[in-house]
This record gives structure tokens, C-alpha cells and sequence, in this order.
């Protein structure tokens, strides 16, 4: 397994999945992000990518692994790769669907409810 530790974001799901054991069996991209896998809570997923050609590439990886990443496709209007069915619209219902934490869902509540009292 190769080192991930270096990769971007590699950081940011360690201190948010509810099961960092999905780092496992990530994907690492051409340009050094992760593409972390479903599994427990986490139900869907999408990692950003520099160009259509690395999508490509990622998208032709994620169908050989249709367990743990399913129905990918590429979200041309924001040039991500997504994965699993759609996210819910609700930012609470949405933390879960991406298997992030109770807690990491909690911090991240807060911080909106924060930023929009000092917009008010």
C-alpha cells in the first residue's frame, strides 16, 4: 500500500471520517488527492480533479472497483469526479452520506451557524 500521507486531504479525512480505515483502499489521483471509497456511513463521495484527462483516468479506475466506489461519473460544472448516489441537500444529512463523524458534522455546524451571525 502506498504511503498516503503525503496526498492531499489526506489529513482532512483522517480527522473527519467516521471510519479512517476507508484510507485503506483509497485511490490516490494524478494529481495527489484521494478518492476514499463507501463503506459503514459513508455512501458516496467525489474528489476534485485538474482536468478532464485525470477524471478520465480516475473514472476508468473506479469502475473496475464498482463495490467501493459505484455509479462514478463526472461532474463537468464544478470538474470533480463523483460517486454513489446523489448527496442530500441538508448539510447535516449530507456529512453523514460522506461517512464524516458525529463530531466532525457537529464542528462543522457550528462553524455555519457562526459565520452567519456575523453576516446577519
Amino acid at each position: 500500500m502506498p504511503d498516503l500521507t503525503g496526498c492531499l486531504n489526506y489529513r482532512y479525512y483522517t480527522e473527519r471520517l467516521a471510519d479512517p480505515t476507508l484510507l485503506d483502499t483509497a485511490l490516490v489521483t494524478d494529481s495527489g488527492d484521494l478518492a476514499v471509497p463507501v463503506g459503514g456511513t459513508r455512501r458516496g463521495g467525489f474528489t476534485n480533479v485538474i482536468s478532464i484527462a485525470e477524471g478520465t483516468r480516475l473514472l476508468a479506475r473506479m469502475r473496475e472497483l464498482p463495490g467501493q466506489f459505484p455509479h462514478p461519473r463526472f461532474a463537468y460544472s464544478w470538474q470533480a469526479v463523483e460517486f454513489g448516489p446523489e448527496p442530500p441537500d441538508d448539510d447535516e444529512e449530507a456529512g453523514r452520506f460522506y461517512g464524516y463523524s458525529e463530531a466532525a458534522i457537529r464542528t462543522f455546524m457550528l462553524r455555519m451557524q457562526q459565520l452567519e451571525r456575523k453576516r446577519s
